[in-house]
Parts: structure tokens; C-alpha cells; sequence
């Protein structure tokens, strides 16, 4: 149970005979220190340390979420370009920014309950809830124009593949990675 003040409490209720009646016991122990460790736990096993989006296992656990949900969605698998280039050559502070910039860009292009998330290196993946492919191609094309003009010392871009995920949706969630991933490659190989 958690109380107006953030203070949150186990409560263990017993029924017991007490002078020949029945009665109940309430044992109450505040738990509060233990419920904000296991948040803090959770959230470092759950968000990129750099970009403060969810890691690969949140993304796991909201993908499946959606699945079961039966939820139409497009999943969009993005990899950032230049990342090596912008490391060598400017440094991984550099690399770094560029990773941040590339998620706020996002974020401030996106709606509050799409889901992005930092797969791992140069590669995020953002959960578009009830919007159709052909919408999502746009967005991300106009994202990435944005980003592109964002560029001061070194070239900005990202190469991303989509798929649409349908209500119904029989295919596993390591197979749409694939799609994804497969789209985002054949992109990327254009671009080049």
C-alpha cells in the first residue's frame, strides 16, 4: 500500500480468536526503503544509462506487451549513420552527444506514449501505437531531414526499416526484428 506521502507499507491481516470472539490483527511494516531500492533496481536493469530510454529489455518486455495486447502498431528499427566516422575522428564524448542528440530529436518529434528504445550501440527502436506504416516512413524521413540540418562538424543521419505489426499479428518478435532490421540495411546500402 503506498500513502499520499510516498510512504509505502506491507500489511498482513490475521483473524484470530481473542476473549472467545473472532477477531483480526493487522501487522503493518513500512517498506519504504526496500520498494525505492527495488525501483532503482528496476530502472537500472530497464534504461540506457547514456540516453535515459529503455534498454534492449524494456523494449522486449513492451513489445510482448503490445503483442498480447493485440495492439496495431509499426515498429521502426533505426541505426544511427556515421557513428564510427564521428568516434575516430572526433572523439567518444563526440559520439556520445551525437547518440543524445539522435534521441532528442526523437523525442521531441514523437508522440508521449511511442516507446524508444537504445538496443545497444548505434541501433534504437521506437514502438509507433496505432499508426500505419506508410505514416511512420513520412514522420521518419522529416525526422531525419531535421537531423541531417542539425549538422555542424560532421554529417548527421540514421537509416531505419519498418514493420507493421497487425492486431493479429502470428509472427515472432525475433522474426520482426529481422524484417526491420533487413529494411533498415536495404537502406542503408541506398544511402551509400
Amino acid at each position: 500500500m503506498k500513502d499520499k506521502d510516498n510512504q509505502y507499507y506491507h500489511i498482513v491481516t490475521i483473524n484470530m480468536e481473542w476473549e472467545d470472539k473472532l477477531t483480526y490483527a493487522h501487522f503493518i511494516h513500512d517498506i519504504t526503503i526496500e520498494k525505492h531500492e527495488q525501483d532503482r533496481l528496476h530502472q537500472q536493469a530497464h534504461i540506457d544509462a547514456l540516453t535515459q530510454v529503455g534498454n534492449r529489455y524494456y523494449f522486449r518486455d513492451e513489445m510482448q506487451k503490445l503483442l498480447d495486447s493485440k495492439i496495431p502498431a509499426t515498429l521502426c528499427y533505426c541505426d544511427l549513420d556515421h557513428l564510427k566516422y564521428v568516434n575516430d575522428n572526433y572523439g567518444h564524448d563526440k559520439g556520445d552527444t551525437y547518440i543524445c542528440d539522435f534521441v532528442e530529436i526523437l523525442k521531441s518529434n514523437i508522440r508521449e506514449d511511442d516507446i524508444i528504445a537504445r538496443l545497444g550501440g548505434d541501433e534504437f527502436c521506437i514502438l509507433f501505437k496505432n499508426s500505419s506504416i506508410e505514416s511512420i516512413n513520412i514522420k521518419m524521413e522529416q525526422i531525419n531531414e531535421e537531423f541531417k540540418n542539425q549538422a555542424i562538424d560532421y554529417p548527421k543521419s540514421f537509416s531505419f526499416g519498418t514493420v507493421s505489426i497487425t492486431e493479429d499479428e502470428k509472427t515472432s518478435l525475433q522474426r520482426i526484428l529481422q524484417i526491420a532490421d533487413q529494411r533498415m540495411y536495404k537502406q542503408k546500402r541506398q544511402g551509400k
